[in-house]
């Protein structure tokens, strides 16, 4: 039984994590390729709404690949390796004072996750991740913030996730 308590189980919970979502990430590239021409015996097309409108693609039998994407974030903020990226900062009670110094542009999974759930909600035309790159840009964002703020300490957890989370992330971003 491992330990997911331990430094070492842990990391291998966390690095498993990262497999299955890069591994996830990489199946969404494809869904990618396939909207910008090329073409799979997985692409489907849903029919046009309106005369003169292209189809929407469909991807892996989802209604379009940021659908997907939105999914995977869900996902990977709800896993309990990622809770230290899923709620805001707070300089005091984190201890970390200067973080607002260092940081100009705060963000964490659980607030992408409550605008991914307001999107839900929103009527046509109004939602916070319209597209993909909207949502990949605050997801590396998160990221991005916490190897900011970590690199003077680069051996620390959360440095070390967050550049794993950026690697897998770079491969697919799009």
């Amino acid at each position: 039984m491992v330990d997911y308590l331990s430094p070492a189980g842990l990391k291998r919970k966390i690095d498993d994590l990262l497999a299955r979502t890069e591994q996830a990430l990489g199946r969404l590239d494809g869904g990618r390729a396939q909207l910008n021409g090329g073409g799979s015996k997985h692409q489907k097309t849903a029919p046009a709404q309106k005369a003169g409108r292209p189809a929407t693609p469909q991807v892996h039998g989802s209604s379009n690949v940021l659908e997907d994407v939105k999914r995977l974030v869900k996902k990977v903020a709800s896993n309990r390796n990622s809770v230290i990226f899923c709620k805001v900062v707070d300089p005091v009670t984190d201890q970390v004072p200067d973080y607002l110094d260092v940081v100009c542009r705060p963000l964490d999974f659980g607030t992408i996750v409550k605008r991914i759930d307001a999107d839900a909600r929103a009527p046509p035309g109004t939602h916070h991740y319209p597209d993909v790159p909207t949502l990949y840009a605050d997801f590396h964002q998160v990221c991005a913030n916490a190897t900011t703020y970590w690199a003077k300490q680069p051996d620390s957890f959360i440095y070390s996730t967050a550049e794993k989370l950026l690697k897998r992330c770079a491969t697919c971003s799009p």
